[in-house]
């Protein structure tokens, strides 16, 4: 019974990462043809993504930070086997937070950029 509850939640898991991505990537190619008249096809790249997002939504210096921010992200996901305990327990602690607060960024920052999305589009649609 808990195998069965376990792999559901990590299907359900698993398709929202996959929705989330997909989301990232529609988002970016059509915010990015709005603002410069052309695609960006390096959109659906994931840490490209993540700096697209920043840099359209906000500028290019934002965009940097979420990308850096990204890296860390992995080297915490990474980095969290390591043979000595305490040293473990304190990188666990630190890394949930810092994945909580950086999933939590992300997430704000792709309702951000649909909410600027949309205002740039009426406004465009507005001048026509």
């Amino acid at each position: 019974m808990f195998i069965k509850v376990f792999f559901m939640i990590a299907i359900i898991g698993l398709l929202w990462m996959i929705s989330f991505y997909f989301g990232i990537g529609i988002l970016v190619n059509c915010f990015s043809s709005l603002l410069y008249g052309k695609k960006n096809y390096f959109g659906w790249l994931p840490f490209y993504q993540i700096y697209l997002l920043g840099k359209l939504a906000v500028n290019q210096l934002f965009g940097r930070i979420l990308a850096i921010g990204g890296v860390f992200y992995c080297l915490f996901i990474f980095s969290i086997n390591v043979n000595v305990f305490l040293y473990n327990v304190i990188l666990s602690v630190i890394s949930f937070n810092y994945i909580s607060l950086y999933s939590i960024v992300i997430f704000v920052f792709y309702f951000y950029a649909i909410f600027k999305y949309r205002k740039l589009k009426k406004l465009q649609k507005n001048k026509q």
